[in-house]
């Protein structure tokens, strides 16, 4: 099952240099209800598509946490998160 996710909420419009950015990552079904997954993937890449930051990970809960420092001198521009899911029975989340 692959999924396109097109939607981050976010309540911040733009971020301060130098800053340590925090996030989580929720997968759901179709009713809205967590699911947990087995092995996470995320990238993060700046406006210019270099990959600022890469990590694999087990999720120990439905709800899985990241952090970014921001460099001091970053990328003014739209940055894009990537993340790949995946469940030992094949089921994949992108």
């Amino acid at each position: 099952m692959k999924h396109n996710l097109k939607t981050i909420l976010n309540d911040i419009k733009s971020f301060i240099m130098d800053e340590n950015l925090k996030g989580r990552f929720i997968f759901t079904d179709i009713n809205l209800k967590p699911i947990s997954m087995d092995s996470l993937k995320y990238t993060i890449y700046s406006p210019s598509n270099n990959k600022m930051q890469q990590k694999s990970i087990i999720p120990q809960s439905t709800v899985v946490h990241f952090h970014f420092q921001l460099d001091k001198y970053a990328e003014q521009g739209e940055w894009k998160i990537e993340v790949e899911a995946t469940n030992q029975d094949g089921t994949k989340e992108e």
